[in-house]
C-alpha cells in the first residue's frame, strides 16, 4: 500500500479517534501517519484556543505584570507614579522605563516582561 493512496489516509484518519492504538493495529507507515495527523489536530486545536483567548490573556498578563510592578517596587522605584486600574500599553511602557532606571536587576527583568507584554498587546490590536 502506498502512502499517497486514498485508502491509506482513510485508514489512518479512522485510527485518529482511538485513544491508544497499539502497534498491532498499525504498521510503521500507518503509525507515522497517525502521529503526524494527531499532532496536526492538536496544533489546530491549540491555535483555535489561543486565538479565541489571546486578547484576554495578553491584557490580563499586562495587567498582572503592571500590578506586580507596583506591589513589589512601588515605594522604591515608582513613588512618583500612581497606579491606574486599566493601564494602556503606553502607560505600562513608562512604568517599565522607570523600573529600569530606578530599580535593581530583578526590577529590570520585570520591566522587560512588561515591555514584551506591551509589544504583544500592540501587535494583537494592530
Amino acid at each position: 500500500m502506498e502512502v499517497g493512496s486514498g485508502s491509506f489516509m482513510k485508514d489512518s484518519l479512522a485510527l485518529v479517534g482511538r485513544e491508544n492504538p497499539t502497534h498491532e493495529h498499525l504498521s510503521q507507515r500507518r503509525l507515522l501517519a497517525y502521529i503526524v495527523i494527531k499532532r496536526l489536530n492538536m496544533h489546530e486545536q491549540s491555535i483555535m484556543t489561543v486565538e479565541g483567548d489571546n486578547r484576554n490573556l495578553r491584557s490580563n498578563s499586562l495587567d498582572q505584570l503592571y500590578a506586580r510592578a507596583f506591589s513589589e517596587y512601588g515605594i522604591k522605584c515608582l513613588w512618583s507614579w500612581r497606579q491606574i486600574k486599566n493601564p494602556s500599553s503606553g502607560h505600562a511602557r513608562v512604568i517599565a522605563r522607570a523600573l529600569r532606571a530606578e530599580g535593581d536587576r530583578a526590577a529590570r527583568e520585570l520591566s522587560w516582561k512588561i515591555e514584551d507584554a506591551c509589544d504583544a498587546a500592540d501587535k494583537f490590536s494592530a
